[in-house]
């Protein structure tokens, strides 16, 4: 089965549910990265140098400021993590997370990394 939610309805002009979050991930280990967004905030991991980034997306849409740092955002940063690692849980992906359901981190060059607004946050080209 493939997770998705049908888009006829919105097609067709009727009510449509988008869903709250939305969750997107790419690369494999050691560079994994995934992402959750709630169409206002966005929090990043990448698993290389445990690299977080939290962005908020209606004052920064082209995501130049990373607010992981601004202590404003502590619960609500806090809380997409959690809800990051459940759907991780939740859809069965082992290799992201460790024994304690935390994050794994690997340690990556990430001075070959380069920052694209336009995409979930730091890739490597």
């Amino acid at each position: 089965p493939m997770d998705g939610v049908s888009l006829v309805p919105l097609l067709r002009g009727d009510a449509f549910q988008p869903r709250e979050q939305l969750v997107s991930y790419s690369l494999d280990d050691p560079n994994q990265c995934y992402m959750i967004t709630d169409s206002q905030y966005k929090y990043i991991y990448n698993q290389a140098n445990a690299v977080e980034e939290f962005y908020d997306l209606k004052s920064d849409p082209r995501e130049s400021q990373n607010l992981i740092q601004d202590s404003s955002h502590i619960d609500r940063i806090s809380n997409m993590k959690a809800a990051l690692i459940q759907w991780i849980k939740a859809n069965d992906d082992p290799g992201m997370l460790d024994e304690n359901d935390q994050f794994v981190t690997s340690d990556v060059d990430v001075t070959q990394a380069n920052f694209n607004c336009n995409c979930m946050g730091w890739r490597w080209y």
